[in-house]
Protein backbone atom coordinates (compact mmCIF):
# COMPACT_ATOMS: atom_id res chain seq x y z
CA UNK A 1 0.00 0.00 0.00
CA UNK A 2 2.69 2.21 1.06
CA UNK A 3 4.14 1.53 -2.20
CA UNK A 4 1.57 2.31 -3.99
CA UNK A 5 1.29 6.18 -2.66
CA UNK A 6 4.94 6.34 -3.58
CA UNK A 7 4.75 5.62 -6.86
CA UNK A 8 1.44 7.85 -7.45
CA UNK A 9 3.24 10.76 -5.84
CA UNK A 10 5.84 10.66 -8.19
CA UNK A 11 3.66 10.04 -11.22
CA UNK A 12 2.29 13.44 -10.17
CA UNK A 13 5.46 15.47 -9.42
CA UNK A 14 6.63 13.95 -12.91
CA UNK A 15 3.94 14.99 -14.96
CA UNK A 16 3.56 18.76 -13.23
CA UNK A 17 7.18 19.02 -13.92
CA UNK A 18 6.86 17.68 -17.85
CA UNK A 19 3.43 19.26 -18.69
CA UNK A 20 5.09 22.69 -18.63
CA UNK A 21 8.17 22.06 -21.16
CA UNK A 22 6.00 19.88 -23.09
CA UNK A 23 3.52 22.49 -23.75
CA UNK A 24 6.07 25.29 -24.05
CA UNK A 25 7.30 22.96 -26.55
CA UNK A 26 4.44 22.35 -28.76
CA UNK A 27 3.97 25.81 -28.74
CA UNK A 28 6.79 26.57 -31.07
CA UNK A 29 5.50 23.53 -33.22
CA UNK A 30 2.13 22.83 -34.83
CA UNK A 31 -0.51 24.21 -36.51
CA UNK A 32 -2.47 26.13 -33.85
CA UNK A 33 -2.66 29.74 -34.49
CA UNK A 34 -1.80 31.25 -31.33
CA UNK A 35 -0.45 29.60 -28.21
CA UNK A 36 -3.64 30.30 -26.43
CA UNK A 37 -5.58 27.55 -28.71
CA UNK A 38 -2.90 25.34 -26.95
CA UNK A 39 -3.03 26.62 -23.60
CA UNK A 40 -6.66 25.92 -23.81
CA UNK A 41 -6.39 22.95 -25.70
CA UNK A 42 -4.48 21.13 -22.64
CA UNK A 43 -5.92 23.01 -19.97
CA UNK A 44 -9.08 21.22 -20.95
CA UNK A 45 -7.28 18.22 -21.14
CA UNK A 46 -5.53 18.41 -17.78
CA UNK A 47 -8.86 19.55 -16.30
CA UNK A 48 -10.18 16.45 -17.59
CA UNK A 49 -7.65 14.52 -16.22
CA UNK A 50 -7.55 15.81 -12.69
CA UNK A 51 -11.41 15.52 -12.89
CA UNK A 52 -10.90 11.74 -13.38
CA UNK A 53 -8.28 11.22 -11.19
CA UNK A 54 -9.74 13.17 -8.22
CA UNK A 55 -13.15 11.23 -8.90
CA UNK A 56 -11.53 7.81 -8.51
CA UNK A 57 -9.82 9.26 -5.06
CA UNK A 58 -13.09 10.01 -3.81
CA UNK A 59 -14.90 6.85 -5.56
CA UNK A 60 -12.18 5.00 -3.34
CA UNK A 61 -12.68 6.95 -0.64
CA UNK A 62 -16.47 6.22 -0.38
CA UNK A 63 -15.85 2.25 -1.10
CA UNK A 64 -13.22 2.23 1.76
CA UNK A 65 -15.52 3.85 4.37
CA UNK A 66 -18.89 1.64 2.96
CA UNK A 67 -16.58 -1.33 3.48
CA UNK A 68 -15.38 -0.03 7.08
CA UNK A 69 -19.22 0.56 7.76
CA UNK A 70 -20.07 -3.11 7.04
CA UNK A 71 -17.29 -4.74 8.56
CA UNK A 72 -18.40 -2.30 11.98
CA UNK A 73 -21.76 -3.87 11.34
CA UNK A 74 -20.64 -7.19 11.28
CA UNK A 75 -18.76 -7.25 14.15
CA UNK A 76 -21.83 -4.95 16.49
CA UNK A 77 -23.68 -8.16 14.60
CA UNK A 78 -21.19 -11.29 15.87
CA UNK A 79 -20.95 -9.56 19.31
CA UNK A 80 -24.47 -9.61 19.93
CA UNK A 81 -25.23 -13.10 18.44
CA UNK A 82 -22.22 -13.80 20.92
CA UNK A 83 -24.01 -12.14 23.62
CA UNK A 84 -27.37 -14.15 23.03
CA UNK A 85 -25.55 -17.41 22.75
CA UNK A 86 -24.32 -16.99 26.04
CA UNK A 87 -27.20 -15.77 27.95
CA UNK A 88 -29.29 -18.27 26.08
CA UNK A 89 -26.23 -20.99 27.79
CA UNK A 90 -26.50 -18.92 31.20
CA UNK A 91 -30.05 -19.58 31.14
CA UNK A 92 -30.09 -23.14 30.38
CA UNK A 93 -27.91 -23.94 33.27
CA UNK A 94 -30.09 -22.05 35.62
CA UNK A 95 -33.16 -23.77 34.14
CA UNK A 96 -30.89 -27.12 34.96
CA UNK A 97 -30.45 -26.09 38.32
CA UNK A 98 -30.67 -29.08 41.12
CA UNK A 99 -30.30 -28.17 45.03
CA UNK A 100 -29.28 -31.09 47.31
CA UNK A 101 -30.90 -30.62 50.78
CA UNK A 102 -31.15 -32.70 53.89
CA UNK A 103 -33.27 -33.88 57.09
CA UNK A 104 -31.56 -35.52 60.05
CA UNK A 105 -33.22 -38.77 62.14
CA UNK A 106 -32.29 -41.91 64.00
CA UNK A 107 -33.35 -45.30 63.31
CA UNK A 108 -31.84 -48.50 62.91
CA UNK A 109 -28.67 -48.62 61.22
CA UNK A 110 -29.26 -50.98 58.03
CA UNK A 111 -33.10 -49.45 57.55
CA UNK A 112 -34.88 -52.36 57.02
CA UNK A 113 -38.29 -50.36 56.27
CA UNK A 114 -36.27 -48.40 53.71
CA UNK A 115 -36.86 -48.79 49.81
CA UNK A 116 -33.64 -50.98 48.92
CA UNK A 117 -34.39 -50.12 45.13
CA UNK A 118 -34.24 -45.98 45.06
CA UNK A 119 -31.98 -46.00 48.39
CA UNK A 120 -28.27 -45.66 49.36
CA UNK A 121 -26.58 -46.16 52.16
CA UNK A 122 -23.12 -44.53 52.25
CA UNK A 123 -20.38 -44.91 54.64
CA UNK A 124 -17.76 -42.99 56.07
CA UNK A 125 -14.80 -44.57 57.63
CA UNK A 126 -15.87 -45.36 61.28
CA UNK A 127 -19.30 -46.90 60.19
CA UNK A 128 -17.41 -48.94 57.52
CA UNK A 129 -15.32 -50.51 60.31
CA UNK A 130 -18.02 -51.06 62.58
CA UNK A 131 -19.61 -53.32 60.30
CA UNK A 132 -16.64 -55.22 58.66
CA UNK A 133 -15.90 -56.32 62.44
CA UNK A 134 -19.21 -57.47 63.36
CA UNK A 135 -22.38 -59.92 62.19
CA UNK A 136 -25.99 -58.51 60.37
CA UNK A 137 -27.59 -59.84 63.68
CA UNK A 138 -25.33 -57.59 65.76
CA UNK A 139 -25.69 -54.59 63.05
CA UNK A 140 -29.76 -55.35 63.12
CA UNK A 141 -29.70 -54.33 66.98
CA UNK A 142 -28.04 -51.04 66.39
CA UNK A 143 -29.46 -47.52 66.10
CA UNK A 144 -28.03 -44.63 64.54
CA UNK A 145 -28.38 -41.63 63.35
CA UNK A 146 -28.80 -40.36 59.87
CA UNK A 147 -28.99 -37.74 57.46
CA UNK A 148 -30.81 -38.40 54.79
CA UNK A 149 -30.13 -36.10 51.65
CA UNK A 150 -32.87 -35.35 48.67
CA UNK A 151 -32.41 -33.46 45.23
CA UNK A 152 -34.71 -30.72 44.28
CA UNK A 153 -34.90 -28.71 41.05
CA UNK A 154 -35.85 -29.20 37.43
CA UNK A 155 -33.29 -31.61 36.64
CA UNK A 156 -33.85 -35.08 37.18
CA UNK A 157 -30.64 -36.25 38.48
CA UNK A 158 -26.95 -34.99 38.93
CA UNK A 159 -23.25 -36.15 38.68
CA UNK A 160 -20.29 -36.67 41.05
CA UNK A 161 -21.54 -36.19 44.16
CA UNK A 162 -19.26 -35.39 46.39
CA UNK A 163 -20.18 -35.22 50.61
CA UNK A 164 -18.05 -34.56 53.28
CA UNK A 165 -19.73 -34.13 56.83
CA UNK A 166 -17.61 -32.97 60.26
CA UNK A 167 -18.56 -34.09 63.67
CA UNK A 168 -17.69 -33.72 67.51
CA UNK A 169 -15.94 -36.73 68.39
CA UNK A 170 -13.58 -36.99 71.63
CA UNK A 171 -11.70 -39.75 70.35
CA UNK A 172 -10.30 -37.33 67.82
CA UNK A 173 -6.98 -35.10 68.49
CA UNK A 174 -9.07 -31.57 67.70
CA UNK A 175 -12.49 -32.71 68.62
CA UNK A 176 -13.74 -32.88 64.92
CA UNK A 177 -14.09 -35.64 62.65
CA UNK A 178 -14.01 -35.43 59.19
CA UNK A 179 -15.49 -38.11 56.71
CA UNK A 180 -15.79 -37.78 53.09
CA UNK A 181 -18.18 -40.14 50.90
CA UNK A 182 -18.76 -40.24 46.99
CA UNK A 183 -21.58 -41.17 44.68
CA UNK A 184 -21.16 -41.06 41.23
CA UNK A 185 -24.92 -39.86 40.58
CA UNK A 186 -28.27 -38.97 42.46
CA UNK A 187 -31.47 -38.95 40.74
CA UNK A 188 -34.90 -36.96 42.07
CA UNK A 189 -36.59 -40.11 42.99
CA UNK A 190 -33.51 -41.76 45.09
CA UNK A 191 -32.81 -40.91 48.69
CA UNK A 192 -28.93 -41.18 50.23
CA UNK A 193 -28.52 -41.93 53.57
CA UNK A 194 -25.37 -41.20 55.85
CA UNK A 195 -25.07 -43.17 59.06
CA UNK A 196 -23.45 -40.50 61.36
CA UNK A 197 -22.49 -42.52 64.51
CA UNK A 198 -23.91 -45.16 66.19
CA UNK A 199 -26.24 -44.55 68.85
CA UNK A 200 -24.22 -46.18 71.56
CA UNK A 201 -21.29 -43.55 70.73
CA UNK A 202 -22.38 -41.19 73.40
CA UNK A 203 -18.85 -39.07 72.97
CA UNK A 204 -20.18 -37.80 69.53
CA UNK A 205 -21.97 -34.84 69.84
CA UNK A 206 -23.14 -34.88 66.42
CA UNK A 207 -22.94 -32.98 63.06
CA UNK A 208 -21.53 -29.76 62.92
CA UNK A 209 -21.62 -28.88 58.72
CA UNK A 210 -22.27 -30.79 55.86
CA UNK A 211 -20.26 -29.88 52.30
CA UNK A 212 -22.25 -31.09 48.84
CA UNK A 213 -20.26 -30.97 45.69
CA UNK A 214 -21.59 -31.84 42.30
CA UNK A 215 -22.27 -31.23 38.57
CA UNK A 216 -25.65 -30.69 36.85
CA UNK A 217 -26.54 -32.47 33.64
CA UNK A 218 -25.44 -29.51 31.69
CA UNK A 219 -21.82 -29.25 33.68
CA UNK A 220 -22.29 -26.59 36.12
CA UNK A 221 -20.57 -27.33 39.50
CA UNK A 222 -22.31 -26.24 42.20
CA UNK A 223 -21.61 -26.40 46.17
CA UNK A 224 -23.90 -26.90 49.03
CA UNK A 225 -23.21 -26.11 52.71
CA UNK A 226 -24.98 -26.72 56.10
CA UNK A 227 -23.43 -24.94 58.84
CA UNK A 228 -24.72 -26.20 61.93
CA UNK A 229 -22.33 -24.27 64.40
CA UNK A 230 -23.62 -20.70 62.60
CA UNK A 231 -26.86 -21.52 61.62
CA UNK A 232 -26.83 -20.87 57.95
CA UNK A 233 -27.12 -22.60 54.41
CA UNK A 234 -25.35 -21.55 51.69
CA UNK A 235 -25.66 -22.41 47.69
CA UNK A 236 -22.67 -21.54 44.97
CA UNK A 237 -21.95 -21.83 41.59
CA UNK A 238 -18.00 -22.65 40.94
CA UNK A 239 -16.40 -20.98 37.74
CA UNK A 240 -13.25 -21.87 37.35
CA UNK A 241 -12.85 -22.45 41.08
CA UNK A 242 -14.08 -19.25 42.16
CA UNK A 243 -16.94 -19.71 44.45
CA UNK A 244 -20.35 -17.61 43.72
CA UNK A 245 -22.68 -17.58 46.15
CA UNK A 246 -26.10 -17.60 44.45
CA UNK A 247 -28.59 -18.15 47.45
CA UNK A 248 -28.18 -18.07 51.34
CA UNK A 249 -30.80 -18.49 54.10
CA UNK A 250 -30.22 -18.53 57.88
CA UNK A 251 -31.98 -21.64 60.43
CA UNK A 252 -31.99 -19.72 63.53
CA UNK A 253 -35.46 -20.36 63.94
CA UNK A 254 -35.92 -23.54 61.93
CA UNK A 255 -36.56 -26.81 64.51
CA UNK A 256 -38.36 -30.38 62.89
CA UNK A 257 -39.07 -33.94 63.88
CA UNK A 258 -40.18 -36.58 61.94
CA UNK A 259 -43.54 -38.00 61.84
CA UNK A 260 -43.66 -40.91 64.38
CA UNK A 261 -40.40 -39.23 66.37
CA UNK A 262 -38.26 -42.54 65.59
CA UNK A 263 -35.97 -41.14 68.10
CA UNK A 264 -38.39 -41.73 70.88
CA UNK A 265 -39.01 -45.96 70.70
Amino acid sequence: MKKRIFFVFIGVFLVLTCLPILINYLMTVGSAVTSNDWIGFFGSYVGAIIGALVAVMVSNLQAKNARKDILEQIEVQETQHKEQINNQKELHKIENRSFIDYTMFESDLLLPDVDAENSFILLHHKILQFRRHNDRNTLLKCQASFIKLDLYGKSDDVLDLRIHIFLYDSEEEDDLYEAGVFKNGLKKNQSIFIPLYLSSQRDTKGLTKLIAYYTTIVGEKMKFESDLLNRRESYYVIDNEVENLIYEREMNQEFYILPGDPSYR
